[in-house]
């Protein structure tokens, strides 16, 4: 689950889910995020065998590395993604207006969430007719 720490209640179902079913087999969870905070500490006394499984030997925590070591390379790679998701301001004006709209709030573009089944809509689309991605310029 990526941005664990911004979904904290669907975490908990998950694990609690995981937990009634599993019976005796293997299973792994993957949750990503920036960093333990107090999200992590309140998820690890979470009542119902969540907490226990959270903070118990089952579970690891690790730090992932920099996809690049040196400073070079981290600029290279910035450089890189900063030039494939350069977009003409049409595109990026299109783009934001559209998330504007999706995720309203008091903000330009407060409240917006990962949106996974948008995500794969949006696959889905590009394999059907890879011309619709055209208007994020992907080649």
């Amino acid at each position: 689950m990526d941005y664990a720490a911004l979904q904290r209640t669907e975490l908990r179902t998950l694990v609690e889910q995981t937990l009634s079913r599993r019976r005796g087999r293997k299973t792994r969870l993957v949750a990503l995020t920036r960093g333990r905070g107090a999200w992590w500490q309140h998820l690890t006394r979470t009542p119902h065998g969540i907490g226990d499984f959270l903070s118990g030997p089952a579970t690891s925590v690790m730090a992932l590395t920099p996809v690049a070591g040196t400073p070079k390379e981290r600029l290279d790679s910035f450089q890189r993604a900063a030039k494939s998701f350069a977009q003409p301001a049409t595109a990026t004006a299109a783009v934001a207006e559209m998330l504007h709209t999706l995720y309203p709030g008091d903000g330009w573009l407060e409240g917006v969430q990962p949106d996974l089944l948008g995500e794969h809509l949006l696959y889905r689309a590009g394999q059907e007719d890879p011309a619709i991605l055209r208007v994020f310029d992907v080649p």
